[in-house]
Order: structure tokens, then sequence, then C-alpha cells
């Protein structure tokens, strides 16, 4: 029995590919889910599958890799996900940064998925 046998094949399916798309574009899960029309709670477990399919850890991660295809591969041979642990082309945090300077973004935004990205200061009594 292989592999593909046991676990299915690694590449996103379409719908997976569209939640992919959306994150990558900034929203949060509620409004991910409001674009494909389902639940918060359904997009979660989409990107649960996500992340397991392509090995990584968080939406920073599936950002920076989405934006990578985005652009297009250096060479045909790199068109698929580089395995968990390796790395290719610039640091990722040299890459964050640049992404995050490119859309007016900080680190803390990233951190809280739900946070808006203009908090309002509290109101003073």
């Amino acid at each position: 029995m292989s592999a593909n046998d046991l676990y299915g094949t690694r590449i996103p399916n379409e719908r997976e590919q569209r939640v992919i798309h959306l994150v990558a574009q900034g929203l949060k899960n509620h409004e991910v889910a409001k674009a494909i029309g389902t639940t918060k709670q359904v997009v979660k477990n989409y990107l649960r599958v996500i992340y397991d399919k392509l090995g990584f850890y968080n939406r920073v991660e599936l950002a920076l890799w989405h934006e990578s295809r985005q652009a297009g591969p250096a060479d045909p041979e790199s068109d698929s996900a580089a395995p968990a642990g390796t790395q290719t082309g610039p640091p990722i945090s040299t890459e964050l940064e640049h992404l995050l300077e490119q859309r007016s973004v900080t680190l803390s935004d990233l951190t809280d998925v739900d946070a808006p990205l203009n908090p309002q200061p509290p109101l003073q009594k």
C-alpha cells in the first residue's frame, strides 16, 4: 500500500486552493467563510487540512508560499511545495519582513487572525 493510498494527494483541491487564495489576501477566517458560503469552523478545518498537506504551521507560512507561487517558479522543477524543514530563496524572516512592508501590516496583526487590522483606541470616560 502506497502513501497516496493512505493519505491521498498532497496537492490542495480546488476548494482548498480558494481558501489559500483568500487567506493569502489577508482575509480573516470569518471573512473567508462568508466569501465561500460556509462557517468559520469549516474554514478552520480546511486550514488544518491544508497545513497538514503542505507541511505548514500557520497562515503566514501559507501566505508566503502562495505569494511565491504567484510570482512563478524560477525553474520548472521547483513547482512543488518544499518539504518541511527545508528552505529555498531568502530566509523566511527577510521574506516576511518584505511582504509585511509591502502590505503595511505588522507582525502583531498576524498573531490574532480575528483582530481588526486598524484597531480603534479604547474610549476614554
